[in-house]
């Protein structure tokens, strides 16, 4: 049996997703402590200008755990983010739009969104 366990992130990444494929149980391991600037809520994209952040902005206390951290909805970053990731995959030959097979993974904005979702 095989058993992976990995922090929340942002923005996952291919290596991520092939890690839980692998695994017979994937753990998310959220009762950690959180740590800002770090990519539980930011992530690079490249862009034609070169690497650049994109971030959640949240709302918490030193030294929470990741479960308890919350979005902090106050900021549009949400459009911030589709649009930073369109200019991306607009000039790719096989463009399409990413937040079209992924949308789930953007929601509407909820009060109090925690950082790390449970099952």
């Amino acid at each position: 049996m095989i058993v992976s366990v990995h922090q929340p992130q942002y923005a996952l990444w291919l290596g991520y997703f092939d890690k839980m494929i692998q695994s017979d149980v994937f753990v998310l391991l959220d009762s950690v402590q959180f740590k800002k600037n770090e990519f539980q809520n930011r992530n690079k994209i490249k862009t034609s200008q070169g690497w650049q952040w994109i971030s959640v902005p949240v709302r918490y206390r030193f030294p929470q755990l990741i479960r308890e951290v919350t979005i902090n909805e106050d900021v549009n970053w949400r459009h911030k983010h589709r649009v930073a990731c369109s200019h991306i995959h607009t000039s790719s030959t096989y463009a399409v739009d990413p937040f079209q097979s992924l949308r789930f993974l953007h929601p509407p904005a909820r009060p109090s969104t925690p950082v790390s979702r449970r099952a």
